[in-house]
This record gives structure tokens, C-alpha cells and sequence, in this order.
């Protein structure tokens, strides 16, 4: 969503000079991905590393990106991971006050409230607020817009894409838990004639879904968002449990997408700490905003 966010943040402001760092962790899901995005964008120069941050050299190899900053100086800097060490150093550091935080999931909406002086160019829409510290530019995808709008779509009636999410596989719930409310989910849908197409996370395992015959796998190897920017064909439904992505294709397909929910998965029987399930209770309140957050399925 990062780099999605950056095509996006580079044609809002139109910079006279538009540099692009990437890093690559070397994971052929994740630097695919990155390579299938990199397609849409128009960037004046492109600069990229291949590390995995499990490594004590790879902070070494992270001067290079000093050495960058360094070398071009730039007037506004946007910043993707911010749960990374390496990118809350330069943000605390070395260019607080020109730098601009992308999407990276649901984590913006975290740092909205818990950082007044961050700037922010998101698709979560927050309150509007009178803040002379802080500058928030709401993205509303005009430009993945613009591409869409030259691309007419079927929509497959009674069809709904559940996007998965890695819950079990971080050990946030069991695997009886998600038997459990992910069989309440295809109920829910079979009892109104609907056809499930599940499309797992790239960090899950699929293991998981075999005993659910009924359901098709779809397995992608890009964003969600820009296969159904490019596919013919467009669900009615959008679902999950808990993604960012639910938030953007309202963002960007709501005139194609009838309807597009997330399923409450309830934070007091998830493994996680409380201060991950306030988090978690956070993203779901601001998805509540834009979407249906059903809690009685």
C-alpha cells in the first residue's frame, strides 16, 4: 500500500523532481508485488536496495539511504514503513518537519492520534480539526481513478471476494477461532445465494481453507487493488475480517463494488496484548466510517 500511496502522493504534488527509494526484502511475494506497482508509476529516478532487516549488515547497508539524503536534499520526504527502526530515526532525527507519512496499512490511523505534529497524506478520512502543526491531505485515488474510468467492468452478481488476513499464522487467534467465525462468514453468504472467492493474504497458508470445499482460492500475485483495476470482471461484494484494503476499494471502486463489509472478529478473545486490541478496535471504529462493520453475522 506504501508504494501505491507514493504513485498517488507524487501526481497530488506534483514535485518539480520526484526521487523513488525502494527496498526489497528479499521475499519473491513481497518484491513481486513491488515490481507489478513500480508499473504505474512516474518517478524521475529510481533507487533501490535488497536487505532483509535480520541482518547486522543491513544496517550498514542502510548508510546508503543516509548517503541519499544527503546527497539530493530533498524539500518533502514520505516515509511508508514508519514501524520500522530505521524509518522512525529519520523521521524523529533527521527531517521531522518535511517529512510526510504514506499509508502502511491500518498503522496510519494509529499515528494520526498518537502524533499531532505528523503529517499525513492517507485514504483514511479523519475529523476535520484546525491543526497549524500538522498537514493531512485526504487521498482519494484520483489517479488509479483515472485508470479505472478507462476500463469498463462485469460485475459477477452474487459473488463476494473475502480477503484474507494472517491472523492465525501471527498467532493472534487459534485455528479453532477461525473455524469458527469464518464458517459463520460463508454461512452468512451461502444463505443468501452468494459464491465465495477467498483471496489469502501473501503471508497465509492456505492449509487452512481446503476443508472448505465450496469456496474458491484465488491467489494473487499483486495488490488487490490493481488486479481488479485491470481484471474484466469485478465482484459485488468486497469482505474480510480486518484489512486496509477493504478501506481503499471503497475508496476507489464505489461505483463498480455494491457492497463492501468487514466482519467484526472480536478483540477480547484474540492472543494479542490490549494495547493491540485498542489498535485493533481503532481501525475497525475508522472503517466503520466508510464501511459496514458487521457485528451479527
Amino acid at each position: 500500500m506504501q508504494l501505491i500511496s507514493a504513485i498517488e502522493a507524487n501526481e497530488y504534488f506534483k514535485p518539480s523532481k520526484s526521487i523513488l527509494f525502494i527496498r526489497y526484502n528479499k521475499e519473491d511475494a513481497n518484491d513481486g508485488q513491488i515490481n507489478k506497482i513500480l508499473s504505474y508509476g512516474k518517478f524521475d529516478s529510481k533507487y533501490s536496495i535488497k536487505i532483509r532487516m535480520d541482518s547486522k549488515i543491513a544496517y550498514l547497508k542502510l548508510l546508503y539511504v543516509y548517503a541519499l539524503l544527503i546527497l539530493f536534499r530533498p524539500s518533502t520526504l514520505f516515509i511508508g514503513d514508519y514501524k520500522a527502526n530505521f524509518m522512525k530515526m529519520i523521521y524523529r532525527i533527521v527531517y521531522k518537519e518535511k517529512c510526510i507519512f504514506l499509508d502502511d496499512g491500518t498503522q496510519s490511523s494509529y499515528i494520526y492520534y498518537q502524533d499531532p505534529k505528523a503529517n499525513m497524506f492517507s485514504y483514511f478520512k479523519f475529523p476535520a480539526e484546525e491543526n497549524p502543526q500538522r498537514l493531512y491531505v485526504h487521498n482519494t485515488f484520483p489517479y488509479f481513478r483515472g485508470i479505472l474510468k478507462h476500463n469498463k467492468k462485469e460485475i459477477l452478481d452474487n459473488t463476494v471476494y473475502f480477503l484474507g488476513a494472517p491472523l492465525l499464522e501471527k498467532k493472534m487467534i487459534s485455528a479453532e477461532q477461525f473455524d469458527q467465525y469464518f464458517s459463520k462468514v460463508a454461512n452468512y453468504y451461502y444463505s443468501q445465494g452468494y459464491s465465495i472467492k477467498y483471496l489469502p493474504h501473501r503471508h497465509e497458508n492456505n492449509e487452512k481453507l481446503k476443508k472448505y470445499s465450496h469456496v474458491e482460492v484465488m491467489v494473487l500475485d499483486e495488490p488487490v487493488e490493481l488486479y481488479m483495476l485491470h481484471a474484466n470482471v469485478l465482484p459485488s461484494c468486497v469482505a474480510s475480517f480486518y484489512s486496509a484494503a477493504l478501506y481503499t476499494i471503497q475508496q476507489i471502486f464505489y461505483e463498480e463494488i455494491e457492497q463492501v463489509q468487514s466482519f467484526y472478529f472480536p478483540t477480547e478473545i484474540m492472543m494479542v496484548s490490549e494495547d493491540t486490541k485498542l489498535k485493533i478496535e481503532s481501525v475497525y471504529k475508522t472503517l466503520g466510517e466508510v464501511i459496514t462493520v458487521n457485528t451479527n453475522y
